[in-house]
């Protein structure tokens, strides 16, 4: 038996939207962490510092790649939501379209019987 996945497309596109909210949320306070860092030498100064601050930021830039990440992350959630709804709706139009050319046929040659629509086939 093939392994099937079963995926709620609908729950994806919302995790998307949650994802990359989250992400500019994320970047938002590294960015103020970062200034906060900025400033430290208004009140701080030395070798202690210099050591943090040199400190943080390369925590910083680490933290900027994590929220890049992220957006990266809600974008790949949100291109598979939408492909996948494509990929249904086009695939939708085709059944219709054959469903309609099906009734085209069957009319065309009497394949259902005028009386079948009131159960009486074949009296």
């Amino acid at each position: 038996m093939a392994n099937s996945l079963k995926v709620n497309w609908n729950e994806v596109g919302s995790l998307s939207k949650n994802t990359l909210e989250q992400s500019v949320e994320f970047e938002e306070a590294r960015q103020h962490f970062q200034e906060i860092v900025n400033s430290i030498t208004e009140c701080w100064e030395g070798s202690d510092s210099e050591e943090f601050i040199k400190n943080a930021d390369s925590f910083l830039t680490s933290l900027k790649k994590d929220s890049l990440y992220f957006e990266a992350l809600g974008n790949y959630f949100d291109k598979s939501s939408k492909t996948y709804n494509k990929v249904v709706e086009d695939h939708a139009q085709k059944v219709e379209v054959i469903n309609k050319n099906l009734e085209e046929e069957a009319n065309k040659h009497k394949l259902v019987p005028d009386n079948a629509a009131d159960g009486r086939v074949g009296a």
